[in-house]
């Protein structure tokens, strides 16, 4: 196996890098040559309409999971960034990223969501080169239109968040997997390196990237017969993600990483619960889109899931997915699952196209024969330029005339957190604090700190100094403290119960100011609680 795999000598294996190097060259070449301009206008129309809507929800106020991500971890040196897990939001890479663009734009929303925001773009372009290689260059434009109009992955292109790093790696994966697969040579660490790199990259950013790799490697122990040689590769990316992940393993322990808290096994009915879970999932992908579109595409999926099944990567990846979803026995977040969502794209719009074929009996629309990037595959008719233009660019219209996307709660939402912490700049001293809890609390922390108002002044369930109702019994008399209420979705009893509120050692809760977003109630601390006596058998 190894000396199969393994190059016996540098030389040999820095000429296999040229070699792959001048490969793609050649295809990337065949591309520009084969290309139409019709089809060109086409797919940069696409990519400038995906790239607008991205950056016109750049600048929204910051949300509760990104604004954690660089308080707690971009905005600390990058050692100690890369080296504590104590709490999920952190995607090494992405916060990496995020350390290296507030370094260099500075402490702004749209530098926090840069990286995210340029993978989400790159994301487009992947997905058209991947559907291009897949089946034809009107299925790869397709998907393009369809992933760059898609509201969910818009979202997660404008939250920093590493969750579109694992989609943009699995794509590229999928691309190098699918050229391994269809290669006539056997493979070698050279020809399998982009392959390892994109999954250690993608499991750098967030763990969850072990479940489409573990997909996208039974494709090619399905579809190749040197399966020791891919059992290598699956070794190899092992051990890269262990050696980027060495800082955290040394620093955090291994348990940092293997057990989320947040990620509990379901209680009671599994089924039930996995079912609601695909419901909000597909609400989630086609948010933004009418029925019939919906419709459509469904039924493109199912044609496509008829004709292509032994080919789509779509199914190994899902299959996987489902796999630990039953081994755990609970449903992942919703966004987890969006390395899925490119996949899907590219099976709507290979059915789809068939469906446009079949229904005009036409040929040029679809290449079933595996067309690779440095073949000549024909070039859409301006019929299917057409309909792909007519399907995708009312799909652009209504992500751009909908509020979903700076509505949504999926990461943590609080609207009016910078007004709130202009509030409490100018009303909070000394002895006063300030209480609020999820969604609101991060938000206003990074509005604060971005205000040059001290953290402490803040009490809320990621404190890491002490817990909450410790602090509030901790406050001096005379002090005052602000309730922070966000609405809707928030009531003053709510944030009460989530801290154990002292009652008994505060003056009756009065309003004291009702803004858009939010509601900020006040109360004076009547006494000052007595230290806890010394322990007796320390006397």
């Amino acid at each position: 196996m190894a000396n199969s795999f393994l190059p016996t000598s540098t030389k040999q294996f820095c000429n296999e890098l040229l070699d792959l190097h001048k490969a793609l060259r050649l295809k990337i070449a065949n591309l520009q040559k084969e290309t139409p301009k019709s089809h060109l206008l086409l797919l940069l129309l696409f990519f400038t309409l995906g790239f607008a809507l991205r950056f016109n929800h750049l600048f929204q106020p910051i949300r509760y999971d990104e604004a954690l991500t660089y308080v707690y971890y971009a905005a600390k040196p990058i050692s100690y960034g890369l080296s504590n897990y104590f709490n999920p939001n952190n995607h090494p890479l992405n916060t990496l990223c995020i350390h290296l663009s507030t370094a260099l734009f500075g402490n702004h929303e749209w530098a926090i969501r840069l990286p995210s925001f340029v993978v989400g773009n790159l994301l487009v372009l992947a997905v058209y080169l991947f559907g291009r290689s897949t089946c034809s260059s009107s299925v790869g434009l397709l998907a393009c239109g369809l992933t760059a109009s898609s509201s969910c992955l818009i979202g997660y292109s404008c939250n920093g968040r590493g969750y579109l790093f694992v989609c943009l790696f699995t794509v590229l994966a999928a691309i190098f997997a699918k050229g391994l697969q269809q290669s006539v040579k056997k493979p070698t660490l050279a020809r399998s390196l982009p392959i390892i790199l994109c999954g250690a990259l993608g499991a750098w950013s967030i763990p969850t990237m072990a479940l489409p790799f573990a997909g996208l490697m039974l494709w090619l122990l399905c579809f190749r017969q040197e399966r020791k040689e891919l059992i290598f590769v699956g070794l190899l990316t092992t051990l890269a993600v262990g050696l980027l992940y060495l800082p955290i393993f040394l620093h955090s322990g291994l348990s940092a990483l293997t057990s989320n808290p947040f990620v509990v096994a379901q209680k009671g009915d599994f089924l039930s619960s996995l079912k609601n879970g695909a419901q909000k999932l597909f609400s989630l992908w086609h948010r933004d889109q009418p029925l019939p579109f919906v419709l459509l595409l469904l039924i493109s999926f199912f044609f496509a899931h008829k004709k292509f099944q032994k080919i789509n990567i779509f199914y190994f990846i899902l299959l996987t997915s489902l796999a630990f979803t039953f081994f755990r026995r609970v449903f992942p977040y919703l966004r987890v699952w969006s390395y899925l969502l490119p996949f899907y794209h590219l099976t709507c719009a290979c059915g789809l196209l068939a469906l446009i074929r079949k229904i005009t009996d036409r040929t040029d629309g679809l290449n079933t024969n595996h067309t690779t990037l440095a073949g000549a595959p024909k070039p859409p008719s301006d019929v299917t330029l057409i309909t792909i233009c007519a399907f995708c660019l009312p799909l652009f219209f209504f992500v751009f005339t909908s509020t979903s996307i700076e509505d949504s709660e999926e990461t943590g939402l609080f609207k009016s957190a910078a007004q709130v912490a202009t509030i409490i700049k100018e009303s909070v001293f000394k002895e006063d604090r300030v209480l609020a809890w999820r969604p609101a609390d991060m938000p206003l922390l990074y509005y604060m700190l971005k205000k040059r108002k001290s953290a402490h002044y803040l009490l809320s369930d990621v404190s890491a100094s002490a817990k909450v109702e410790e602090q509030l019994r901790e406050m001096k008399r005379g002090g005052r403290l602000m309730i922070v209420v966000k609405k809707p979705g928030q009531k003053l009893a709510d944030v009460l119960a989530g801290t154990n509120f002292p009652k008994e050692k505060f003056s009756p809760l009065h309003p004291l100011k009702d803004i858009a977003g939010a509601k900020l109630y006040g109360a004076i601390c009547l006494k000052t609680s007595r230290p806890k006596p010394a322990d007796a058998s320390r006397r």
